[in-house]
């Protein structure tokens, strides 16, 4: 299996060198760009680094628009500051928001390989990492190894009983969580419930943003992407396949009869080889 790609956007041999080693060690491929022909690498990539210290990216907003095109793209991205004082200044800024806190310096090195390792992984948001009752309600609290939370309100399944929660455990694969109740009740919870239920305004909500529902035209949304998969020349069985969703589901999305969460759609779009904005609003 091909290891998943990152651009390093730098125009420095030592960051270049360095970095492409570091992400090696992490079973990811680094591929060097200079930011002045990096577009076609950074657009290929499934996530990019970008070296604030390169000269052309000196100017905070050109750095800005780097990881804002990452971000519209659903692309991971990092940006490495030239030193400790930078990164904190960096991390006072919308950069800090808009590279979802991977803002670092030049010693983080393991930080942003591990980092960038569960963002590019796209089996990560199909496996459970962990699953409890939220502290602060009684809801059920999933959270996949991509680090998307989710809230399931309860009865979760029809045979939750509401009684208390006494032991929650995972099947092999962690895509089910089997709960046991007090009263000896017991229900299951698998991954694409709970992306189904989070995405399509049932239960309680998430906690995550990229899990929210899309406000907008679900049928406009499920031609494009059937476009773009006949497009790419893939069936909906291929699509279920490199995605993990159930064809099912895809054939409800195309169909307009169930809009998608964002991370869904982000899923959708690698899987496909398009950005998700290019999924969410065409050409």
């Amino acid at each position: 299996m091909a290891r998943p790609q990152v651009a390093l956007v730098t125009s420095r041999q030592d960051f270049e060198e360095h970095w492409r080693a570091a992400l090696a060690s992490a079973g990811l491929e680094g591929l060097p760009c200079s930011p002045d022909t990096a577009g076609a690498i950074v657009r290929a990539s499934g996530a990019l680094v970008l070296d604030a210290a390169t000269p052309e990216l000196a100017d905070e907003d050109e750095l800005l628009a780097w990881a804002g095109s990452a971000a519209a793209r659903g692309r991971p991205c990092a940006i490495v500051a030239a030193s400790d004082t930078e990164k904190r200044r960096l991390t006072q800024s919308v950069l800090f928001d808009v590279a979802r806190g991977l803002v670092v310096g030049p010693d983080d090195v393991s930080v942003v390989t591990a980092t960038l390792r569960r963002r590019t992984d796209v089996t990560a948001a199909r496996r459970f990492d962990y699953v409890t009752v939220a502290p602060d309600g009684d809801e059920i609290l999933a959270i996949t190894a991509a680090g998307h939370s989710q809230l399931l309100a309860r009865p979760a399944k029809e045979t939750d009983s509401g009684a208390a929660v006494v032991a929650i455990q995972f099947d092999e694969d962690a895509r089910r969580a089997q709960v046991v109740l007090d009263d000896d009740a017991t229900f299951a919870i698998d991954i694409e419930d709970a992306t189904i239920r989070a995405s399509s305004g049932d239960g309680a909500g998430t906690a995550s943003g990229m899990d929210q529902t899309l406000p907008i035209d679900g049928v406009s949304l499920g031609k494009r992407m059937r476009q773009l998969r006949v497009a790419a020349g893939l069936t909906q069985a291929e699509l279920a396949r490199r995605t993990g969703i159930h064809r099912p589901n895809i054939a409800r999305v195309e169909a307009g009869r169930h809009t998608p969460s964002l991370e869904t759609v982000a899923r959708i779009a690698q899987a496909i080889g398009v950005s998700p904005t290019k999924v969410l609003s065409g050409p």
